[in-house]
């Protein structure tokens, strides 16, 4: 129990310092009007705001213009649950801790 305690004391202070928890994941959508590349999990019905985390918006971003899938991406990222029940998102970088 004091281990999910810290693991989500930490996780609340990363997300309040801004970091992006998703950033070492290879980016698979660009926007033109941000001139941005990041990790999209899914998009809006109207393809315009790019959701980086399974089952949450947070971390959403909206693109004015929409977020065009990379064409050469290759899709590695999978999500990986560990036998306590830790959800894991993982690319051909490695594997990250989703801790929301």
């Amino acid at each position: 129990m004091e281990n999910k305690i810290l693991t989500g004391i930490v996780a609340l202070l990363v997300i309040l310092q801004g970091y992006d928890l998703v950033g070492d994941i290879d980016p698979t959508h660009y926007s033109e009007s941000l001139q941005e590349k990041r990790y999209c999990d899914r998009l809006s019905s109207t393809e315009n705001t790019c959701y980086p985390y399974p089952e949450t918006t947070m971390g959403k971003k909206f693109s004015s213009d929409g977020w065009k899938e990379i064409p050469l991406f290759q899709k590695p990222i999978s999500i990986q649950v560990s036998e306590s029940g830790e959800k894991y998102i993982c690319s051909s970088n490695g594997c990250i801790l989703v801790t929301i």
